[in-house]
């Protein structure tokens, strides 16, 4: 059912960024009409990728708050473009900067995990350096029997 419902969200939010384009599009001037249709794609990935992204270790919260600001931020993009090129709107500044802070303020806030739990890995025994007795006698001996063969060599 997830794929399902992934499928239907792409198709969906696809056909929403083709409408809103085809909108924009009546007002935009030619030579602009590339440009716009690119970032029209470029916003439409940014939300997808944002409601794309759920992972159960990070929590609904984090998931909700991306979605949100990348709709909000969207939604501010829209209304800029529909000011600039389609028709006034007297309270547009406000809006736009409105809609985009919200829309950053949740996308900040879904990088904050407050119910992420790293997944467990087993710990790795570390190694333990020799420093025992032993080992120490064990290395002046064997420096001491290099050492002799050094001098030896040297004659």
């Amino acid at each position: 059912i997830k794929l399902w419902l992934g499928r239907f969200f792409i198709l969906f939010w696809g056909a929403l960024l083709l409408a809103a384009f085809g909108f924009l599009r009546r007002g935009v001037p030619d030579e602009l009409e590339y440009p716009v249709a690119a970032y029209v794609a470029v916003i439409g990935v940014m939300v997808y990728r944002a409601a794309a992204r759920y992972e159960p270790s990070c929590g609904a919260e984090s998931y909700l708050s991306a979605v949100i600001g990348a709709v909000f931020f969207a939604a501010s993009d829209f209304l800029l473009a529909y000011d600039r090129f389609i028709h006034r709107v007297d309270a547009a500044r406000y809006l736009v900067l409105f809609l985009y802070y919200i829309g950053q303020i949740g996308i900040a806030n879904s990088t904050i995990f407050p119910d992420y739990k790293p997944p467990s890995t087993p710990a790795k025994r570390a190694e333990v350096p020799a420093t025992t007795a032993k080992a120490k006698a064990a290395s002046s001996t064997a420096s001491a029997k290099s050492g002799k063969k050094g001098a030896r060599k040297r004659r």
